[in-house]
């Protein structure tokens, strides 16, 4: 410690995902997130990081190109579809989503 302050740090990983492509983030960080949530549970799924580092790109994806869709628009598509095949079953879907980008918020 100098000054009271610790002067270095160890960061664990789970994965690294370099280089992967929109489908391969949502297997890995969304999938099972959105089947528990189609069995009851809660669910959030996250995005921090450095200003340029992707985050935006990640949940939302390109309006360009199908298969650059991000996290977002892939979670509600597998929610609908699991819950299109459950129609013995009734669902309430909420779904809410908050940005913050310069100290300012915008959500839907």
């Amino acid at each position: 410690m100098v000054n009271n302050q610790k002067e270095s740090w160890n960061f664990k990983f789970n994965k690294i995902l370099h280089n992967v492509s929109q489908e391969e983030v949502f297997e890995y960080c969304a999938r099972e997130i959105i089947q528990k949530s189609i069995e009851g549970y809660n669910g959030t799924i996250f995005a921090y990081g450095q200003t340029g580092s992707g985050k935006t790109f990640t949940m939302s994806g390109s309006q360009n190109n199908y298969n650059y869709r991000g996290v977002i628009p892939r979670a509600i598509t597998r929610v609908f579809q699991e819950i299109g095949s459950k129609p013995e079953y009734e669902f309430v879907v909420r779904v809410s989503y908050l940005e913050i980008y310069n100290e300012i918020v915008t959500y839907d």
